[in-house]
């Protein structure tokens, strides 16, 4: 078990990308190697282990291994996506609550909330393909843990699908993580039942949690980090296990957290509802394991609160943020210190946006309207 300050600089590894030849001592004598010493790395620079073991790591700290388009920022609309509660019935689901993206498996996820379903669109097309019942459940926020295994079929990369449900009017929630593979290959056949068997783990601890993120490492397993507004705290989870490994430490109380992204400089941000209703920028003391808070962001520039500001999105390219301005009907945009820079005004009454995805290949954004049965896409 790890301590909880080396869970805390888990995050650290997402700013730069080091060889680190005691990993790769350490993968050698697992792979029955006889001898490895740093005068020997090298001779092996053409070898076959080698380049496998730096993809591996490159893989691990940079899932993706693409070239990433950034987005714009100019909020030019390309296509409204329309979110309904199936190919079947075809009825439209006023619910749509966060979008991602899986690259490995091609495909879109929308969580439709109300119609109690994932809705799974092609990536090139953005046609519906179908629809995976979460029984009873009703899905919110999600997150996409990118080659966290390697598949049985044709041994390439398979993504994990992170996702928060809960029971009913956002009560009773839980985090699970599926085989995303698993779950497109069953959807055809799959009953109520053995979707609510069919997660890896279910994550204990956690009286409500709200956005996840992912944190990847080289050196040991990753880390997911999420909002559980529940007990008013972010939590530190284990990505192979679901175990809580720790609890953030602040300065300063905060309330009811929604959303969090890391900057590329390693601070935290956190948005925060109920009395709070403000979105706070934190820094890791240098001497302590607490959080300290360096700036509260203000609302479109000005001094006023934040209400429901649900889920914060982080443009890694240019380490700008986003921010779903949901009462708002609105998104704003601020630089990794928590300087405004603009804001674009949703045109489509009470849209209400939540959750935001970036469509890496082609640097298009897309925002999921909470009230209006679509995922709108801009670039």
């Amino acid at each position: 078990m790890q301590t909880k300050d080396s869970v805390d600089d888990h995050h650290l590894g997402n700013v730069r990308f080091e060889l680190d030849i005691s990993f790769i001592s350490a993968e050698m004598n697992n792979s029955s190697a006889s001898s490895f010493t740093n005068h020997s790395l090298e001779p092996m620079k053409n070898n076959l282990l080698f380049e496998k073991l730096r993809d591996r790591m490159r893989r691990r700290l940079n899932p993706a291994l693409r070239k990433v388009q950034p987005f714009s920022f100019n909020f030019t609309q390309v296509e409204d996506v329309a979110i309904t509660n199936g190919l079947q019935r075809g009825k439209e689901c006023y619910d749509p609550f966060d979008v991602k993206i899986s690259y490995n498996h091609q495909c879109i996820l929308v969580s439709a909330h109300e119609a109690q379903s994932i809705q799974v669109f092609d990536l090139q097309t953005r046609k519906l393909q179908f629809s995976i019942s979460t029984g009873y459940l009703n899905p919110c926020y999600m997150a996409i843990e990118e080659n966290y295994s390697t598949s049985s079929k044709n041994r390439k990369y398979s993504d994990a699908l992170l996702l928060n449900e809960c029971e009913s009017h956002y009560c009773n929630g839980y985090l699970c993580k599926y085989d995303l593979e698993s779950l497109l290959e069953l959807q055809q056949t799959m009953t109520n039942s053995q979707y609510n068997r069919s997660w890896i783990w279910k994550a204990d601890g956690l009286e409500f949690p709200e956005q996840a993120i992912v944190v990847y490492s080289i050196h040991s397993e990753n880390m997911i980090y999420v909002c559980d507004s529940g007990s008013t705290c972010v939590r530190v989870i284990s990505a192979n296990s679901g175990t809580t490994l720790s609890t953030l430490s602040f300065e300063t109380p905060i309330h009811h957290p929604y959303g969090l992204l890391f900057t590329n400089q390693g601070d935290l941000l956190i948005s925060q509802g109920s009395e709070a209703n403000r979105i706070e920028l934190f820094r890791k003391n240098e001497n302590s394991a607490n959080w300290k808070c360096i700036k509260t962001l203000q609302n479109k520039g000005a001094e006023t609160c934040f209400v429901n500001a649900f889920y914060l999105h982080h443009e890694k390219e240019t380490d700008h943020i986003i921010v779903s301005a949901c009462d708002d009907n609105e998104l704003q945009v601020f630089t990794n210190d928590g300087t405004f820079v603009k804001s674009c005004k949703i045109d489509t009454p009470s849209w209400s946006p939540i959750g935001i995805c970036l469509n890496e290949l082609t640097g298009e954004l897309y925002v999921c309207g909470n009230n209006r049965a679509a995922v709108r896409i801009y670039k």
